[in-house]
């Protein structure tokens, strides 16, 4: 892994271009931006015998100013480049970038960082029916606690910056707007795990616990891979959220309650009663 030195320029628009150049290489290499330590985005550079001069950017340069940059070359499996069977499924806001940063830092390519290009955020009627996509693969996904996962997804930066809210500090009112939202747009975790009524992911990890289960779940399968904590720093985007469970109003409840129904059941969180 090697970091590499960039410049950085400032579009009319506030769009940030981060400039750089990459040596003459024999190899393929992957270009990666990271941005306060998330990893943001990735280029795969093939091999080349002249010096390549590009440059990266994402929203987040723009929409949440004065955090570290860093381009690193061969961030891409630094750690080591393991082959598994295990297939992570993605639903939203349950831990899923964590899990597929560690990945992706052992060489594993799961959901955002596959080189087929899926959605990978889609449930099971929709990855069951992608040829070869999960053939002969393990699955597993991770799941959470539905009230505190459709409030993770108001305050998700990405949602912040597709609502051009990146630093708005909402108000009570502002918060259940947006977490109807969330409840008219969200899959079930239910809807990952089953297909057709039956349970087609055998390993569902809890956000809750996720590093301990994520490191048996590895040990289990002979991976080497172990996640330290929450590779995940995106907290630090949203220093002004302020509204919790006790925040949600009464309409929303009942309507989180109705829908979410089978993801209380059957991966055993407590209902409140609306």
């Amino acid at each position: 892994m090697k970091k590499l030195k960039f410049t950085t320029e400032t579009l009319e628009d506030g769009n940030i271009l981060c400039r750089y150049n990459v040596d003459d290489r024999c190899y393929t290499t992957t270009i990666s931006l990271l941005y306060n330590n998330d990893l943001l985005q990735e280029y795969v550079v093939p091999p080349e015998d002249i010096k390549i001069y590009a440059w990266m950017t994402h929203p987040f340069l723009k929409n949440y100013p004065n955090k570290e940059i860093k381009i690193l070359q061969d961030y891409f499996g630094h750690k080591g480049n393991e082959e598994t069977d295990l297939f992570y499924v993605h639903p939203r806001k349950c831990g899923g970038s964590s899990i597929e940063i560690v990945g992706y830092e052992h060489g594993i390519r799961w959901g955002k960082w596959s080189e087929s290009k899926y959605d990978y955020h889609a449930p099971s009627d929709y990855f069951m029916n992608v040829k070869d996509l999960v053939k002969n693969k393990i699955l597993f996904t991770s799941v959470r606690n539905p009230y505190e996962r459709l409030i993770s997804g108001v305050y998700c930066p990405f949602n912040k910056v597709n609502q051009n809210r990146a630093t708005k500090t909402l108000t009570i009112e502002e918060f259940n707007h947006y977490l109807n939202l969330r409840i008219n747009n969200e899959n079930l975790v239910y809807d990952f795990v089953y297909y057709e009524g039956k349970k087609i992911v055998p390993h569902v990890l809890k956000l809750e616990n996720l590093t301990y289960e994520f490191n048996k779940l590895m040990f289990d399968y002979h991976c080497d891979v172990k996640m330290q904590g929450k590779n995940n720093s995106t907290d630090s985007y949203f220093k002004n959220k302020k509204f919790t469970i006790e925040h949600i109003n009464s309409e929303n409840l009942k309507l989180i309650n109705k829908k979410f129904e089978k993801d209380f059941k059957y991966f055993d969180y407590e209902m409140i009663k609306s």
